[in-house]
Formats: C-alpha cells, structure tokens, sequence
C-alpha cells in the first residue's frame, strides 16, 4: 500500500471517528429525567399543548418569556404546531391544525410589542414558511390580523 493511500485511510478514519464521537451525549447526566411542568387550562380545555424546548432551554426561560399566556389567551383551543424562538427566547407560537401533510396555519401569535411585532412581520412570515412553505400551509392571520 502506497503511502499516500495510507495518509488518506487514516484521514478517513480520524474523521469518521471524530464524527462518531460527536454522537455521544457531551455533559450532564443522560439518565436524568427530562424537566417537565403542568401548566393547567385556564378555561375547561379540549386540547393538551406539550412544548418540547430545544438543548440549552429550560422551563424557567420558557415561562419568563411569557408565551403560556399568550397562547392562551390569543387561542384557547389552540393546536400549537411550533413555538417561536426570536432573538434567543420564546415570543410566539404557530397555531393551527395538524394534518399529517400540509399543516391548516390559522395565526401567528407573538408576545413582542406590537410595533415591533408589525416591523418585523416579513422576517417572521419568511421564517415561518422556510418551515411551512406558504403554497402548502398559507397563514390565514398574523397577530390575529387577516393576511
């Protein structure tokens, strides 16, 4: 075997090692059970909405940044298809249907401050269909407003 190919084999396998290893939980204690809060209806609810937070989230950030409410309160009955992460916190919510397909997007809801929700409405439409794209999952309303 020549000894380039021989640099290259090991090329190969330090990389496949390498991203083997990025597979293995990096910190913390795997076995521990996974945080979890009931946060209960605040009318007799229909519906269970499970938020399943991304790595490095935890519920303390999630009931700070105030979206429980505002779910709530923007759409009781709501089916949350995805909630938003919007410079680093929660802020809002993709309420519709789930279809196993083309999801139905009835609104977007936002905690942010209205004018900064209106000023940011094409950053957060595009983000939202770079998810659902619009031809499948039109949004029907953002921040309750018909689009």
């Amino acid at each position: 075997m020549s000894i380039a190919r021989r640099i290259l084999l090991s090329l190969v396998l330090f990389a496949t090692t390498a991203l083997l290893g990025a597979c293995l939980p990096g910190g913390g204690n795997a076995r521990a059970p996974i945080p979890q809060a009931l946060i209960p209806a605040g009318a007799p609810a229909t519906r269970l909405v499970v938020v399943l937070p991304g790595r490095g989230d935890d519920i303390a950030a999630l009931r700070a940044s105030g979206i429980v409410p505002a779910v709530q309160s923007a759409w009781p009955d709501a089916d949350v298809l995805q909630y938003l992460l919007i410079d680093g916190r929660f802020q809002g919510a993709v309420m519709g249907r789930f279809r196993y397909g083309p999801y139905e997007i009835e609104n977007i809801a936002l905690t942010l401050p209205e004018a900064e929700a209106h000023a940011r409405r094409v950053e957060i439409l595009a983000a939202v269909d770079r998810i659902n794209p619009h031809k499948e999952s039109p949004v029907m309303r953002y921040c309750g407003v018909p689009l």
